[in-house]
């Protein structure tokens, strides 16, 4: 036996009784449009009383009477009830169910049973799952590289390198381990690596941690956002003579280029003002 469905058009919404009805209304009568349509699919369904009838629509006798009370004045339900019999009709149940001039589906309202792969000579395209689309995405990127993985981005172990160092360096201080935040505070610190370079950054980390200054101490905090937005004060307090003694030609050389770096950083954003 072939399988049913009920045609909810759109335009139910421009209808003043169907908008009327509330949500438990409008479930009510949908179930009524599904009772008739799976039985002789004629507009109507039956039982010995009001009771049986409200226990086939899944409600109870108060409910449905009340529902009732609102669609039997327009005409939309009626009930017909005798001596042992009860007819409930939906008095527009062809209209609500006949293919209308405005739509697309010319379907009776079945579908076969058998509604499977070879159940039509021109089946409806099966809309493709997610894995279906990368797995031919996958098949496509191999066939256009000839088979080769792509080329993969290699990590900068200066990187990694400085936050493991930061992250020591912290601990040792304060005897805590450090809250690291991936995004925030690995950006502060390629940033930083850029104009620094890493051995040069380490001298950086070590004396901003060693650094006496209250409002640090007190607000700021001794964390990676304050070292990048105080590298600079830093960064002149070892560029000074007795702290150049210290350091290696190396880092000698990357202080002073980060230094002339972040001036002509501040020169060229005063002559944009």
């Amino acid at each position: 036996m072939p399988k049913s469905f009920i045609k909810m058009w759109t335009d139910a919404l421009d209808d003043e009784w169907f908008v009327s009805l509330n949500m438990t209304e409008r479930g009510l009568f949908l179930t009524i449009l599904l009772l008739c349509k799976r039985g002789a699919d004629s507009g109507h369904i039956s039982g010995k009383n009001v009771s049986q009838l409200s226990a086939m629509i899944g409600t109870d006798r108060r409910t449905l009477t009340k529902f009732l009370e609102k669609c039997q004045p327009l005409g939309k339900i009626t009930l017909e009830h005798g001596d042992g019999y009860c007819v409930l009709r939906v008095t527009k149940y062809k209209e609500w169910q006949r293919v209308r001039a405005s739509g697309t589906d010319k379907s009776t309202g079945d579908i076969p049973e058998n509604s499977g792969k070879d159940a039509s000579p021109n089946p409806k395209k099966v809309p493709k799952s997610r894995a279906d689309n990368i797995r031919e995405d996958k098949s496509r990127a191999e066939h256009t590289s000839g088979g080769k993985d792509p080329p993969t981005k290699t990590a900068n172990p200066d990187h990694k390198a400085a936050i493991e160092f930061w992250c020591q360096q912290y601990e040792d201080k304060f005897g805590l381990a450090y809250n690291f935040t991936g995004g925030k505070d690995g950006a502060a610190i390629k940033a930083m690596l850029k104009t620094f370079g890493l051995e040069t950054l380490r001298d950086l980390m070590t004396r901003f941690l060693d650094w006496d200054d209250d409002w640090i101490k007190n607000h700021g905090g001794y964390t990676i956002s304050q070292l990048r937005s105080q590298v600079n004060k830093v960064a002149q307090r070892i560029g000074q003579p007795q702290g150049m003694k210290v350091m290696s030609d190396q880092t000698r050389r990357n202080l002073i280029t980060g230094m002339e770096w972040a001036k002509a950083s501040r020169e060229i954003s005063n002559a944009g003002k």
